[in-house]
């Protein structure tokens, strides 16, 4: 079966072409068969022969071996490069899902060249790796053998049924520390079925060595549920994140970031929630940064406030608690250059600043080549009088070099001085 892999952008339409390195028929039909597979409102049909791609980003594994890589738009300008988008977005996922991509075994041009998908299970091979070399899971599992000493203590029933005649053995029961266990069994599995989605050949021989390292575990089946209930202590907690990503790798789904989790074999990640996620990371990192800033306590997803009593639940994206005051900032995927502020947006942040007393609050949306931040002051009372402000913010996205990463956090600066002075 012959593989291609497809690069496409969020809300990009593709049609199919005769030429066998494009979008063919045959991936046509394959990508209309997991329809029903993927979130939601993902795939949009337009005629028989087109297809447009919503809000979420990531890879789609296709029957036929086509995969199709899904960037998000980040540049400022109308055109999109493919290397950009790829590090912005591998460079937000290690914010939002606490991960450190770039720093372990990966050079800025292979995660640029690289998919979504190759980049994180090489970030998972690294990381286990580093964790292998310093240590081997190993626990006690409970053991039952007839043997010539005793070890443990004698299982006496099955002693009698096994060794009436022969008083020189024992059936013992015992614990005995080995690496044949839960944690190590499914790390067995998760490299078996990792190392097929990858192309990279010295990744997938790294995978094969590591695997071999686990020869004397039991083969078994890769299950995120296995490995999300496997426990933890001192001994073995540094596997813990390892494990997780892995988790997610297996399902191709990040707890958080996607609407719902899909059946389809693929990676894929909802912007809208990525986007936020980010943002508030950035901002947890740039008030650790910044010693003015420390008494400022950043919450997300804040539930703790409702339009009514029982009734019509609020849940801003971030909530900035400073002293006794509160700031509310809500991010929007959204294009801006083509779009205003809605008047949905205005009014859902009307309600946070009267429910929350926030006197600053903030609409977040990524930056375009036409810059559209403006400042609101709301009435919150009859009188014609306003002290609580609504800004409208364009934050950078575009993120493959480190001057826009610090260009971002400079502007995450002066957006938390300015919503502490307004407070």
């Amino acid at each position: 079966m012959a593989s291609k892999t497809l690069t496409v952008f969020e809300h990009q339409t593709i049609r199919v072409s005769e030429d066998r390195t494009a979008f063919t028929q045959a991936d046509y039909d394959a990508l209309i068969n997991i329809d029903t597979q993927v979130p939601n409102g993902m795939l949009m049909r337009e005629g028989t022969s087109d297809i447009r791609f919503k809000q979420f980003v990531g890879n789609i594994f296709l029957e036929n071996g086509t995969t199709i890589e899904i960037l998000p738009k980040v540049n400022r300008n109308a055109s999109q490069d493919s290397q950009c988008c790829r590090a912005s977005l591998i460079y937000m996922l290690e914010h939002a899902l606490s991960l450190d991509i770039t720093s372990i075994g990966n050079g800025p041009d292979q995660l640029h060249r690289s998919s979504l998908q190759e980049c994180l299970i090489n970030h998972f091979t690294q990381l286990l790796q580093a964790q292998l070399d310093k240590t081997v899971i190993r626990s006690y599992q409970g053991k039952q053998e007839n043997l010539n000493t005793i070890r443990g203590r004698i299982n006496f029933t099955q002693n009698l049924n096994q060794n009436i005649a022969n008083r020189a053995k024992f059936v013992c029961d015992f614990d005995e520390l080995t690496v044949d266990n839960p944690h190590n069994q499914q790390i067995k599995a998760l490299l078996g079925v990792l190392v097929n989605r990858v192309t990279n050949q010295q990744l997938q021989q790294q995978m094969i060595q590591l695997r071999g390292l686990f020869a004397g575990v039991k083969k078994v089946v890769a299950s995120s549920q296995v490995i999300t209930k496997l426990p933890y202590n001192r001994r073995n907690g540094s596997f813990a994140p390892i494990m997780k990503l892995g988790a997610m790798l297996l399902d191709g789904y990040a707890p958080g970031l996607s609407d719902g989790k899909h059946t389809a074999p693929a990676m894929l990640f909802d912007m809208n929630k990525l986007f936020e996620q980010f943002i508030a990371a950035q901002i947890r990192l740039v008030v650790a940064k910044e010693p003015s800033l420390r008494q400022l306590q950043v919450n997300t997803q804040d539930q703790s406030k409702s339009l009514a009593v029982n009734a019509f639940g609020l849940q801003p994206d971030i909530v900035i608690k400073s002293n006794e005051s509160t700031i509310v900032l809500d991010t929007k995927w959204k294009d801006l250059s083509s779009h205003d502020v809605s008047q949905a947006d205005a009014y859902q942040m009307y309600a946070y600043a009267s429910r929350y007393g926030a006197k600053y609050n903030g609409l977040i949306y990524p930056e375009t080549m036409q810059v559209n931040q403006r400042s609101f002051q709301l009435y919150m009372d009859h009188s014609n009088q306003s002290d609580t402000t609504l800004d409208v913010i364009q934050l950078p996205v575009q993120l493959n070099t480190q001057e826009e990463r610090n260009r971002l956090q400079e502007q995450i600066l002066q957006l938390l001085h300015r919503a502490t002075e307004a407070v």
